[in-house]
């Protein structure tokens, strides 16, 4: 299995890229490393997140209502999905926008920390063209995507969800298990609200991780589960 993961990475990575998309991810990246990158970027949103600011209280529960509702009806729509499962997805969606409708997403300080940790991603991820991107294994991908998934997590504890903590009350159990593949569940809080769902993964050099996907979260989630946790 793990050898399809690699060999459709592979095959991804050995597409043209095009003069766009090129000059797209080099524009982007030098924007985001280069010296003074975060007060460039926070006096290039300034006037937006000010504004913004100034209708948030008003409009986020608008926002977060509807994008609430997509998300719901998409969910409902499902037919892959199980009463259960449709059940878990409104509660975590629910347990989402409780946060988002109180997350201080027009706070100018709070968006200069969140720039920082963009900024400090883009670098540490020492790429410099699109072809470098390419250019990287399967393994050492995964590697930088540790940086990615590190960035993310401090980016939503800046606006007060705590990924950490959703990660500490994570529970796993292994519930079928078929030569490397294996179902997973995977029980969790989130503010507060038991949660929990089942995933397909696969073992990738030891640890169990969600099929498609070689990220962080899901090898935490493979070593608990292998360890009975």
């Amino acid at each position: 299995m793990i050898d399809q993961v690699r060999a459709k990475w592979a095959a991804k990575m050995a597409e043209p890229i095009s003069a766009e998309d090129r000059a797209q991810f080099q524009e982007m990246i030098t924007e985001l490393t280069a010296d003074g990158a975060e007060d460039a970027m926070y006096a290039k949103i300034e006037p937006d997140l000010l504004s913004f600011k100034e209708t948030a209280a008003l409009q986020m529960p608008m926002y977060v209502g509807m994008g609430r509702g997509i998300l719901a009806a998409g969910v409902q729509q499902r037919e892959d999905l199980s009463a259960e499962q449709k059940t878990q997805a409104m509660a975590s969606i629910d347990a989402f926008a409780k946060w988002a409708e109180s997350a201080q997403f027009a706070d100018p300080a709070l968006a200069k920390q969140a720039i920082g940790h963009i900024c400090k991603a883009a670098r540490d991820l020492n790429l410099k063209s699109m072809d470098e991107l390419h250019a990287l294994s399967f393994d050492e991908a995964v590697k930088r995507g540790d940086v990615l998934f590190i960035a993310m997590k401090n980016i939503f504890d800046v606006y007060g969800f705590k990924i950490d903590d959703v990660l500490a009350s994570t529970k796993t159990e292994v519930t079928a298990q078929t030569g490397d593949s294996a179902k997973v569940k995977i029980t969790y809080k989130m503010f507060e609200t038991p949660l929990s769902f089942e995933s397909e993964m696969v073992e990738l050099d030891g640890p169990l991780v969600r099929q498609g996907f070689a990220g962080k979260p899901e090898e935490g989630f493979g070593r608990s589960a292998r360890d009975g946790s």
